[in-house]
């Protein structure tokens, strides 16, 4: 579920795979997102993720189904489907992140793996390098350095160079870290003490803060030659 254009209406997505706009104020149904090749629906499977974009009013959805869909969203009488990226994953998505920093979709998948794709074209960039063991449960970029952080349902979280990062680091896992919380015996019936730590898997991340360390290492990771179109990274 997410807000649409400018907070005024609703915009749901079901495990029938519909996607739905509702309007706030009253709560009526404003339109539904049907395809013909969705069998008269946004999406096969289940809807996962929903992204609204609204300095262009697109809405970008992902699916159990392995499909990541763009929508444009002004379409008073229902959606109209863009671009539709099908494989998108070998597992089914589990999350969904975009950065209009970067212009990259990112989706997490029930396998620990990480796809990249160029969100302008819906073209493959690429994939990270290593997986998680388990689901992937959270990403988030570290905006406006090229930088996405990620976790998995056993609390493992880690940092990978994305484009526009230096080819040679692109995709790599450069740092990872647990998540953990003490355990209390209380639960094997004892007196409440803690008896050591377990690994806590991540439901939830944002990113906020540009420390000195975070915009010195994004420096080490610009590119080594500007690509067309795109310029060298700012820090600010």
């Amino acid at each position: 579920m997410c807000f649409g254009a400018k907070g005024r209406t609703i915009v749901t997505g079901d495990g029938l795979g519909h996607i739905k706009v509702y309007n706030q104020a009253n709560y009526t149904e404003l339109k539904n997102y049907t395809y013909a090749e969705c069998k008269g629906k946004a999406h096969e499977g289940n809807v996962r993720a929903l992204i609204l974009v609204e300095e262009h009013s697109l809405l970008i959805s992902a699916s159990s189904d392995r499909s990541i869909s763009i929508h444009d969203e002004s379409k008073r009488d229902g959606g109209a489907l863009l671009r539709r990226i099908t494989n998108a994953s070998w597992s089914e998505i589990t999350v969904l992140r975009y950065s209009s920093h970067l212009g990259l979709i990112a989706s997490g998948n029930t396998d620990g793996s990480i796809q990249l794709w160029n969100f302008e074209q819906a073209r493959h960039e690429g994939c990270c390098e290593e997986l998680h063991q388990y689901p992937v449960t959270c990403l988030a970029f570290l905006d406006p350095f090229p930088i996405l952080l990620s976790a998995d349902a056993a609390g493992h979280l880690s940092l990978w160079p994305v484009p526009p990062a230096r080819v040679g680091l692109r995709y790599k896992r450069i740092f990872t870290w647990i998540n953990k919380q003490p355990v209390s015996d209380r639960m094997y019936g004892g007196g409440g003490q803690a008896d050591g730590e377990t690994p806590v898997a991540v439901t939830a991340l944002e990113c906020q803060g540009r420390s000195k360390r975070l915009v010195a290492f994004a420096n080490r990771l610009r590119m080594e030659r500007p690509e067309k179109g795109r310029g060298y990274l700012r820090a600010r």
